[in-house]
């Protein structure tokens, strides 16, 4: 007959020993964690073909919804575990609005009134400082599926899911930190505030300027709770196209004064003047002809496919920044694919990132 001293002994065991499987969530980069998610970014939207690995490699993870084909081809995917909820998006796909999505890469302001294609307008804040800015096609992308997904969460919350992991490859990386940014920007009555966040995103490329970057990192990074996963040989991440002028530097800088210097002689204040300008000017033109191009072009041919959409004017501002912890993926494999040579998304693959994290952590 066991005592009742016995039996409480036991019951502390039981709960001590059982406790690190309901603190699944911590603070920090966890191996686990990537592996699971860099697939769980990929699985879920090619069930067709990864349906067997889906059930054999994360038997612990239940889908709950896919929606496919929304925005820009986008789609995105709720699953569970027993105690954390995971948030993905699918990457770029071989539709040609998919592609218009990433080319739309004129820059606008972080915070704003954007109008979707459904006619609703929303206030959106991606960061909080006006210097801010973010790419066009995924922050339009985030606004249209937003509403949804923010649902999805509440019922999460409803079932006492608290611990949200977001994540994705490719487009999807990309969407994953901007719709990461969203979240920690919402007013404080849409959603729980016990709700804690985790990104990992895989390839992606650069969603905003510097100043996103810096308040995107002094949330996310002070504790460890955003990790970028790049493959030094995938041209990806390494996008948008970038460019850089004065324009887009902290206001309190030494250019000013070629602007306005009244030193040194007039001779000397006239060369330093036309060096500054001959510098700027063609990078301000860039700019421009960047926002022409990849903006007002672009967006044209979008509305064309999913209806009519208004964001805020384009800023004059192309320089895109990396943002997270970035963690950079040692490469193991030949740089070129030893099938095809041609191949140009061979370091850019799914099931090659998926080969690489789990080589990182080895």
């Amino acid at each position: 007959m066991i005592s009742n001293t016995t039996k409480l002994i036991i019951l502390i065991c039981l709960l001590v020993f059982q406790a690190p499987s309901y603190a699944q969530f911590s603070n920090g980069l966890n191996e686990i964690e990537a592996q699971n998610l860099m697939k769980l970014s990929y699985y879920p939207f090619f069930m067709d073909s990864c349906k067997t690995k889906m059930d054999n490699e994360l038997p612990n993870y239940q889908i709950i919804k896919t929606v496919d084909s929304v925005a820009m081809d986008n789609a995105w995917s709720i699953i569970k575990t027993k105690n954390t909820g995971i948030i993905t998006f699918r990457g770029t796909t071989v539709q040609q609005i998919s592609w218009m999505e990433n080319f739309y890469s004129a820059m606008i302001p972080a915070k704003g009134e954007a109008t979707i294609p459904s006619g609703k307008t929303i206030t959106y804040n991606f960061a909080n400082d006006e210097r801010a800015g973010v790419q066009s096609g995924w922050s339009l992308a985030i606004l249209i599926m937003s509403p949804e997904i923010i649902e999805e969460i509440k019922k999460l919350n409803n079932e006492g899911i608290y611990h949200i992991y977001i994540a994705g490859h490719s487009q999807g990386g990309a969407l994953a930190l901007l719709f990461r940014a969203f979240l920690e920007h919402l007013p404080n009555d849409v959603l729980s505030e016990k709700n804690t966040y985790k990104t990992y995103a895989f390839a992606a490329p650069k969603p905003g300027n510097r100043f996103f970057a810096y308040e995107y990192n002094k949330i996310a990074n002070k504790e460890l709770t955003s990790f970028t996963f790049t493959n030094p040989y995938d041209w990806v991440p390494q996008l948008p196209f970038s460019v850089q002028s004065p324009n887009n530097i902290t206001a309190l800088n030494p250019f000013i004064a070629f602007e306005s210097s009244k030193e040194g002689s007039f001779i000397k204040r006239i060369a330093l003047h036309q060096i500054y300008n001959s510098m700027k000017k063609p990078i301000v033109k860039s700019q421009k002809s960047l926002n022409k191009n990849l903006g007002d072009r672009v967006s044209k041919l979008i509305k064309k496919d999913i209806g009519e959409f208004t964001l805020p004017p384009y800023l004059l501002d192309a320089a895109y920044f990396p943002v997270g912890v970035n963690i950079v993926l040692e490469q193991y494999q030949p740089i070129h694919n030893p099938k095809d040579k041609k191949d140009v998304f061979w370091q850019h693959h799914p099931p090659h990132y998926i080969q690489l994290v789990t080589a990182y952590f080895e």
